[in-house]
């Protein structure tokens, strides 16, 4: 860091008579501590420490060192090297000289690859602890910094060498911010992805169904602490199978929502709780099966205590119907009995003599049934005749008489003629 002054002389004999030349230089250290402070996609800017230096020069090459694409110089201590591409690695040394004298010669190094930033970012799912993110990849970049702050600046950094990660052990209620950056081993680009804002949320609880129509339905729910407003989608499936999913609100305040629904339809409705900074991914679900009416209800066997009964459905695709078999006595239709059933055939039993029932069918997913339901059936349970028997026979006619059971005020006889083949020498 000082100057010197050499001086050759020659001459004769111990210098007596000689001749002198001089040159004047310093001797110089090293740059320490070259380092980056900024790395985009094209550029880069150096930092870097000099005990003497007053001049700089700043020489950037490919990555071999040999190709030099450029010189600069800078009486800073700080350059941005500029015009590089993404994915490619540089060579830039950095030399120290005085003013007016030459650079020293040794220099001091670095390689640096300029990446752009993450780009495409995702949230794919947040729970009430952790959060999923996807990006799209960086070209030459074999590792990302994801850095998460939280409400009070306290920042945490995770490493991935992936375009995926998920952060976990996070605070449920408290918000957060996100950014992604692209690396090359342990050597980051500055810039970063957009922040994302998220709060882990707990989803809500005890989503329940009312007040359900052939055309509405109310959901209800319970929301966490935090929640500030709620999201609900649904999944329809029509009877040809296809499934199509659809946002009803992203704006909802209360714990409650009155919705549309399709007759014939299966909808899964979610709910999912969120604030200002979005939504938890987990959600509840619940399903509403707004099935069309069973057809054709109709018995084939009826005894004094039981009927059989069929019916026709025609079932939404990939959904396995359950039915609901409402039936009460006409003299008291307030108190009405049910059973279930996967087919659309049934018995029931423990039914009064003499007693006469209405009976319908509903469709349904076994928790919720479409209102209309099937065609009503009136059917009257009786104890069979007694006593029948032959009181005239002749030529052209029976006559028979039987004991009637109670309430029965007609009767239904079914006879089959048979024709007699006689053999001979047989008499009849």
């Amino acid at each position: 860091g000082y100057k010197k002054k050499v001086r050759v002389l020659s001459g004769t004999a111990n210098f007596t008579h000689s001749r002198s030349v001089s040159v004047e230089f310093t001797p110089l250290s090293c740059v320490q501590n070259l380092r980056f402070t900024e790395l985009l996609s094209s550029s880069v800017a150096l930092e870097w420490d000099s005990d003497a230096g007053t001049r700089f020069q700043i020489v950037t090459s490919k990555a071999n060192g040999n190709n030099v694409i450029k010189t600069e110089e800078t009486t800073f201590c700080r350059q941005i090297v500029s015009d590089l591409s993404p994915g490619n690695d540089y060579y830039i040394k950095v030399f120290a000289g005085a003013q007016n004298q030459p650079f020293e010669s040794i220099g001091t190094s670095m390689t640096v690859r300029p990446l752009k930033f993450p780009e495409q970012v995702k949230i794919i799912e947040i729970t009430s602890n952790s959060i999923s993110v996807e990006w799209k990849i960086s070209e030459g970049a074999n590792s990302y910094a994801i850095t998460i702050f939280d409400q009070s600046n306290i920042s945490q950094t995770f490493i991935s060498s992936t375009p995926y990660y998920t952060a976990q052990n996070l605070e449920v209620g408290k918000n957060y911010q996100l950014k992604i950056f692209s690396g090359y081993h342990d050597q980051f680009e500055t810039q970063g992805s957009n922040l994302i804002y998220f709060t882990p949320l707990l989803p809500p609880t005890n989503l329940l169904v009312s007040d359900q129509t052939d055309s509405s339905v109310k959901l209800k729910w319970d929301g966490p602490n935090g929640a500030g407003r709620y999201k609900i989608q649904c999944t329809t499936q029509e009877e040809n199978g296809e499934e199509k999913v659809s946002l009803i609100t992203d704006r909802c305040n209360g714990n409650e929502l009155t919705v549309k629904i399709k007759p014939g339809v299966y909808h899964n409705f979610q709910v999912f709780s969120g604030n200002d900074s979005g939504f938890e991914t987990v959600g509840a679900s619940v399903k509403v099966i707004t099935q069309k009416p069973p057809t054709n209800l109709a018995y084939h066997e009826l005894t004094e205590s039981s009927v059989s009964l069929t019916w026709n459905y025609n079932a939404i695709s990939s959904f396995s119907p359950v039915f609901s078999v409402a039936y009460s006595k006409s003299s008291n239709p307030e108190e009405i009995l049910y059973l279930t059933t996967e087919n659309t055939f049934t018995t029931i039993y423990g039914l009064e003599s003499g007693t006469c029932y209405t009976i319908r069918v509903y469709a349904g997913d076994g928790m919720n049934f479409e209102k209309k339901g099937s065609n009503i059936l009136s059917i009257t349970p009786l104890s069979i005749v007694t006593d029948l028997k032959i009181i005239d026979l002749n030529q052209s006619q029976l006559v028979l008489s039987w004991i009637s059971p109670n309430s029965s005020n007609r009767f239904k006889v079914i006879y089959i003629t048979k024709k007699l083949l006689l053999q001979q020498s047989q008499q009849l």
